[in-house]
C-alpha cells in the first residue's frame, strides 16, 4: 500500500504531457532549436541578390540599390523567424533581441551618416565629427565682408571669364589656358582656400569676382568673392533651407552673370537678380509659386538662363507654365509654355534647323521653344522611370542633338526635320545602343565625332557616327568632364583633378593632381588663368597661368 502510494504520488507529480513540450514556449525551457528556416530565407536573399545584381550590371546605382531593398526584408524575415518559429524559449529570443538592440543602439551612439555619395553609399563618421556647416559658420563670425575689397574694374564678360554654369555656352569647353597635361604635372599654387556653406553650385566668374551659393544656416545666401584673394565682398541672403537625405543641403544652381547683374536660382524656387558689383536686390520672384508648382525631391537645380532681354527656368508647372520667360530688367513674366515637369538640368540656347530655340530637358524629355514667343516647337519623349534627367543636351549640329540619362536609361541623337510647316523629332538608336553611355548628374562633351562622360562613375569614349562605345576606363565617380582642345579634364568625385587624351584609341591619363578633400558634386570652373573649385565644405582657387 505504501508502495502502491508512492507511484501514485511520483504520477500525480509527473507534468502532463503538453506542459512537459520542450517547443512550447510557455515552460520557458530551452526548446529544439529550428536553425533551417533561417538557413532558407538567408539562401533566398542571397539568390535574390545575385540575380539583380546580374540584372543590373553595370548600372552602379541600381547595384546598390538592390543591396538595400534585398537585405532589410532578409533581416526583417530573420526577425519574424527569430521571434515566432525559432524553437527557443521566449526567455532566449528576448535576450537575442536585447543583444540586437544593445549593439544598434551602440553603433548609433558611435557613428552617424554624414552623406551619402553618389552611388548611393552612404559615408559614416563618427558621432562627434563637426559638421562642416559647423566650422563654416566659425568663418563666417571672423571674416565679415571686407570693407578694404579692391572696386572691381569690370563687369564687361571676355573669353577668359566663364559667366554661368560650364562657361560660356554651356558646353563645358575650356579656352585661353594650357593644356591640362602642362599645369596638372606639377604642384599648382595655391591662392586661397576656406570653408563654405554647403551647397552644389559651382563659381561663375568675371574679371577678379566671383560668385557662388551657399547655405549659412536657415538661409539661401548668395555670395561674391574677391578672386585673386577669396576675401568675402558681399552677401546677399533669403530665408530658405532645403535638404533632404540623399541629396544634402543647400541651393544647387550656378549663378549667371551678365550685364552687371546676377542672377540665382535657389533649391526653393527663389529667383534673384542682383546688382553684380554691390549684391542689391533688382528684383526677386519665386518660380514655384509663380508656375503653381511643387518643388522635385532633390530641389530646384537649373541655372538661369539669361540673354539681354529674359531669364528662363524651368519650374514644371502645368496648364501651360512648364517654363516661364522673365523680363531680365523688370521681373515681370515675359512668356509661359509647355505642361511638363521639370527635372534638373537648366534651360540652354541652340540653334536649330536656323532658328535660336530654347532647349529644355525636362522629366518628359527634350523640348524645344521659340526664344521669343514660347511657343512649343517640337519634343521628345526620354525619360526614366524617375524622371531624372540632369545633363546639359549637346547640340552636335542645326538638325541633331545629344541627350543622355542616368538610372538605366541612357543616351541618343535627336534628329530634328522640318516637312512644310511640320517639325518633328526623332531618333534611330536602338535601347542597346543608348545604354552604353548612361549621365546620371554629370555633364558629357563632344570632340572630334565622340561624346565623352562618365557612365556610371567609369570615363566612357562613344563613337555617335558608328553608336558603338570605342573604350571605358577609369574609375572617377560621380564627378566632371570638360574638354581643353584636344584633352579631357576630369574632376573626380573625390577631389581629384587628371588630364587624359580626348581620343577614341583609348583612355590614357596623362596626369593629376588632388585639389580638395571630400564629395565634389560641384563643377569646377576656369577664368583668368585660375582654377576655381568647391563641394558642400571648402572652395579653393589655384593659379594656372601666373599673372
Amino acid at each position: 500500500m505504501t508502495s502502491g502510494s508512492a507511484n501514485q504520488g511520483a504520477m500525480e507529480e509527473a507534468p502532463a504531457p503538453n506542459e512537459t513540450d520542450s517547443n512550447s514556449p510557455a515552460t520557458g525551457q530551452p526548446g529544439r532549436f529550428r536553425w533551417k528556416p533561417a538557413v532558407v530565407i538567408l539562401a533566398l536573399g542571397i539568390v535574390a541578390h545575385a540575380s539583380l545584381w546580374q540584372r543590373f550590371s553595370g548600372d552602379r546605382t541600381y547595384e546598390v540599390f538592390s543591396f538595400l531593398y534585398v537585405w532589410p526584408a532578409d533581416l526583417f524575415l530573420l526577425g519574424l523567424w527569430w521571434t515566432f518559429a525559432s524553437g527557443l524559449a521566449w526567455r532566449s529570443r528576448m535576450i537575442g533581441w536585447g543583444i540586437v538592440f544593445a549593439v544598434l543602439g551602440t553603433l548609433g551612439a558611435l557613428f552617424r551618416v554624414q552623406d551619402v555619395q553618389g552611388d548611393m553609399v552612404p559615408k559614416i563618421v563618427w558621432r562627434w565629427t563637426p559638421s562642416a556647416e559647423a566650422e563654416a559658420a566659425l568663418f563666417w563670425q571672423e571674416t565679415d565682408p571686407a570693407a578694404n575689397t579692391p572696386a572691381l574694374a569690370t563687369l564687361e564678360i571676355s573669353p577668359e571669364d566663364w559667366p554661368e554654369f560650364r562657361g560660356l555656352g554651356r558646353n563645358g569647353v575650356i579656352e585661353h589656358v594650357p593644356p591640362p597635361s602642362e599645369w596638372l604635372a606639377q604642384p599648382l599654387k595655391l591662392l586661397w582656400k576656406h570653408p563654405v556653406g554647403p551647397a552644389w553650385s559651382s563659381f561663375a566668374i568675371v574679371g577678379d569676382r566671383a560668385w557662388t551659393q551657399e547655405q549659412r544656416h536657415d538661409e539661401e545666401s548668395v555670395v561674391c568673392y574677391d578672386a585673386n584673394t577669396g576675401e568675402t565682398v558681399w552677401v546677399h541672403s533669403d530665408s530658405a533651407r532645403h535638404e533632404s537625405p540623399l541629396g544634402g543641403v543647400g541651393p544647387r544652381a550656378t549663378p549667371t552673370i551678365s550685364n552687371g547683374q546676377v542672377f540665382t536660382l535657389g533649391a526653393t524656387g527663389i529667383l534673384n537678380c542682383l546688382d553684380a558689383r554691390s549684391g542689391a536686390k533688382v528684383w526677386s520672384r519665386n518660380i514655384l509659386e509663380d508656375a503653381d508648382a511643387g518643388n522635385l525631391p532633390w530641389a530646384m537645380a537649373g541655372s538661369p538662363l539669361v540673354d539681354d532681354r529674359m531669364v528662363v527656368v524651368n519650374p514644371g508647372g502645368s496648364d501651360g507654365r512648364g517654363v516661364i520667360a522673365y523680363d531680365r530688367d523688370s521681373g515681370e513674366i515675359l512668356w509661359t509654355s509647355g505642361n511638363h515637369p521639370a527635372a534638373y538640368a537648366g534651360a540652354k540656347f541652340a540653334n536649330i534647323l536656323g532658328n535660336r530655340q530654347v532647349l529644355i530637358f525636362n522629366g518628359f524629355g527634350l523640348c524645344a521653344f521659340d526664344s521669343e514667343q514660347g511657343t512649343p516647337l517640337w519634343e521628345f519623349a526620354w525619360a526614366n522611370s524617375e524622371r531624372i534627367n540632369v545633363a546639359q543636351p549637346i547640340a552636335l549640329s542645326e538638325d541633331r542633338i545629344f541627350i543622355a540619362a542616368g538610372y538605366g536609361k541612357g543616351g541618343t541623337v535627336v534628329t530634328v526635320t522640318k516637312d512644310g510647316d511640320q517639325v518633328t523629332a526623332d531618333s534611330d538608336w536602338t535601347a542597346s545602343q543608348s545604354r552604353q553611355l548612361k549621365l546620371k548628374f554629370n555633364d558629357a562633351v563632344y570632340h572630334d565625332g565622340c561624346v565623352y562622360g562618365l557612365d556610371e562613375g567609369i570615363l566612357t569614349c562613344l563613337d555617335l557616327d558608328t553608336r558603338k562605345r570605342r573604350w571605358k576606363g577609369g574609375r572617377y565617380g560621380d564627378g566632371h568632364v570638360m574638354l581643353c582642345g584636344k584633352e579631357l579634364l576630369v574632376q573626380t568625385e573625390e577631389g581629384e583633378m587628371i588630364a587624359l587624351e580626348a581620343s577614341p584609341a583609348g583612355h590614357q591619363e596623362l596626369s593629376r593632381q588632388r585639389v580638395l578633400d571630400g564629395k565634389c558634386w560641384n563643377q569646377p570652373a576656369i577664368a583668368q588663368g585660375k582654377l576655381f573649385v568647391r563641394n558642400a565644405t571648402e572652395a579653393a582657387c589655384y593659379e594656372i597661368i601666373p599673372r
